[in-house]
């Protein structure tokens, strides 16, 4: 594992709560009787915002 300072250590914990938070919502959004597309792209998009991954909906 390579040595991070702790600066660079809050904000990765501060990503990988973001991320989880994000994955969550999604799934919580999906196991509606009627999701909302519009919020699952939205979701989406900040996702891949916050963990630099493309998304499920538009290639970058």
């Amino acid at each position: 594992m390579v040595t991070m300072d702790f600066e660079k250590q809050a904000m990765q914990a501060r990503l990988d709560l973001a991320e989880r938070q994000l994955l969550e919502a999604i799934e919580r959004l999906n196991q509606l009787d009627k999701p909302s597309l519009i919020r699952d792209i939205e979701l989406h998009i900040v996702l891949a915002t916050v963990t630099g991954k493309p998304n499920k909906y538009i290639p970058f």
